[in-house]
């Protein structure tokens, strides 16, 4: 396969399992925000804030932090591209 072609897919799986860390992460923010009655809980990955949940008077609102989100994504695709790489020259070995 090209090197564009597994860079491409590395960089997509990447994303795409940053997406999952990111939804899950997500999940356990509110089922602690409803679980606690906080009024407003702070959603960590790996150390970093990346959704703030607070309440309102029907329940939460939550409230997204794109430059995080993204630095969380660019760290998962370039993590990806690393495995794809090791991996490709263990292979050729």
């Amino acid at each position: 396969m090209k090197r564009s072609k597994r860079l491409l897919l590395a960089c997509a799986a990447g994303f795409g399992a940053a997406m999952l860390f990111m939804a899950v992460a997500i999940y356990f923010g509110y089922r602690e925000a409803y679980g606690t009655g906080a009024d407003d809980v702070a959603v960590r990955l790996c150390g970093l804030s990346i959704y703030h949940i607070t309440k309102s008077a029907g329940g939460y609102i939550g409230e997204t932090i794109g430059p995080h989100m993204g630095a969380a994504c660019g760290v998962c695709m370039t993590a990806a591209i690393f495995v794809e790489e090791l991996i490709y020259r263990l292979r050729r070995r």
